[in-house]
């Protein structure tokens, strides 16, 4: 049986692709690893931050706490936590602005929660 120079043309050009597919493949597995890390570690973030900013809302000045509530919007999948924290301070709080600001804050966050 003869291999015809058709057919070993067809290899050759064969074994092209598989060279040139081989690289692609380990781009794109590469490419998928590294979202998966950045996609782990931008919730690492997200969660290392909502809890700064929950457990510094209530030191410094009445503008800094203000602003701080305000920043908590921004966390629509902690609004039910985030909503009875804040019920809770609003109860003992004498701060204006910042009693302003829950007030504010919390009808965004109940239609987060909803």
């Amino acid at each position: 049986m003869e291999i015809t120079e058709q057919k070993k043309v067809k290899w050759i050009k064969f074994g092209g692709f598989i060279t040139a597919m081989i690289p692609f493949f380990s781009i794109a597995i590469s490419v998928f690893e590294y979202v998966q890390v950045e996609n782990a570690y931008n919730k690492q973030k997200y969660f290392e931050n909502y809890h700064f900013l929950i457990s510094n809302f209530r030191e410094g000045s009445s503008q800094t706490s203000a602003a701080t509530i305000y920043e908590l919007k921004n966390y629509p999948q902690y609004c039910q936590i985030t909503l009875k924290i804040l019920e809770s301070y609003e109860a003992t709080w004498t701060d204006q602005l910042s009693l302003e600001t829950i007030q504010l804050v919390k009808p965004e966050l109940e239609r987060a929660c909803n």
